[in-house]
């Protein structure tokens, strides 16, 4: 009887970290830009994350859009990855890299945007950005938020090894 009461405090140990609920709502803001459109222009093309659709010829037409999902996906993936490496001093560390990369990918989400409304087929149009494009800004600063908390975490372990 006492494991299962040791393994239900150390998973209580996890969830009542701050930077577990900063990862966790990274990883649904950057799983929800999936679900909603980021930009329409006025000739009514819409970009979605995986693909953009327009009409030719009273035909919907679909052209993917893979590496602007992928990103969003990759850094929600590793968001939610980067929860459970809390252990030790050197998961965490590992930790911190994770959170990094994931937040450099959802502002690296921007760089897509800005590729597929410039470069792309909505260059030549006025577009009309959604409120969704918001996320990946929120998601990169919950990161950065859980970056300074697992160091802080790191600092009182180190700290707690000295006085030994």
């Amino acid at each position: 009887m006492p494991k299962i009461a040791n393994v239900f405090q150390k998973r209580q140990t996890m969830i009542q970290r701050i930077q577990t609920i900063y990862l966790f709502l990274a990883t649904a803001l950057m799983i929800s830009i999936i679900f909603f459109p980021i930009m329409e222009n006025q000739n009514g093309q819409i970009l979605e994350a995986f693909y953009y659709k327009y009409v030719e010829n009273a035909n919907v037409i679909k052209k993917t859009v893979f590496p602007l999902g992928l990103t969003a996906i990759l850094a929600a993936f590793l968001d939610f990855i980067a929860i459970f490496f809390y252990k030790n001093n050197k998961q965490r560390v590992i930790q911190v890299r994770i959170t990094t990369l994931a937040m450099l990918l959802s502002l690296g989400f921007y760089l897509g945007v800005i590729f597929y409304a410039y470069v792309g087929d909505f260059f030549n149009s006025k577009n009309t950005y959604s409120w969704v494009l918001i996320f990946p800004l929120i998601a990169a600063i919950l990161n950065f938020l859980a970056i300074k908390a697992i160091k802080k975490d790191i600092e009182k372990v180190k700290s707690a090894d000295r006085l030994r």
